[in-house]
């Protein structure tokens, strides 16, 4: 199970550095957003939040892995919608195709809330209390190192290209990885800890 959520980090940064608020916030402005949609977008990482309620009863019901992996997987899927805005933009208008930007990255910011109430617990039930603190500094080393590697691609694409197509072909392949990632954590063994947890009450948690 550690194996599994260790390569589930691995890919998943790759994914969410492909994926950041930041990198969204860089192709809004290429669509000609302005300040307040600007904004608008960059809110929706803690506005979305409370949705881990609706995480924890998730969990409780279908367990933590399934609850990570499926809505992962959902929210990749909305990620791609925005590949599609500047085909919107072109062939309707600015309008309709900054607003279904904003839909789909709204849309996957709130599946990121719900599947991430699942990260915690799962952990919790791969790891013990002789292994916890050491899989959790190799999680975050395997973190950093990937996004640092990730970042340096990034910018040399960058800086050979900052066209809209550069942005949909990164955005696209953030998708493409958290997809892969997605699966990785249906095949992460659980026991029934997580599913008792879930469906306790918020205040006894």
């Amino acid at each position: 199970g550690r194996n599994h959520f260790l390569w589930f980090v691995r890919i998943n940064t790759v994914s969410y550095c492909c994926l950041s608020d930041t990198i969204l916030i860089l192709f809004a402005i290429k669509m000609g957003a302005d300040d307040l949609f600007i904004g608008f977008m960059a809110s929706f990482l803690y506005l979305t939040m409370p949705l881990m309620f609706i995480g924890k009863r998730l969990i409780g019901k279908f367990g933590a892995a399934h609850t990570f992996g499926t809505s992962w997987l959902i929210r990749n899927a909305f990620a791609i919608l925005m590949v599609l805005v500047p085909v919107v933009i072109s062939t309707s208008n600015q309008s309709f195709g900054l607003n279904l930007l904003a839909l789909s990255a709204f849309l996957f910011f709130a599946f990121r809330s719900i599947g991430f109430t699942a990260n915690t617990p799962l952990i919790g039930d791969i790891t013990g209390k002789d292994n916890c603190g050491q899989f959790l500094s190799k999680m975050w080393l395997h973190f950093n190192m990937f996004y640092f590697v990730t970042l340096l691609v990034l910018m040399l694409i960058f800086r050979h290209s900052d066209s809209t197509q550069t942005f949909q072909f990164i955005i696209l392949g953030g998708c493409v990885f958290g997809i892969v990632a997605s699966i990785l954590v249906y095949h992460i063994p659980e026991s029934t800890g997580p599913m008792i947890s879930g469906r306790r009450s918020v205040s006894h948690s």
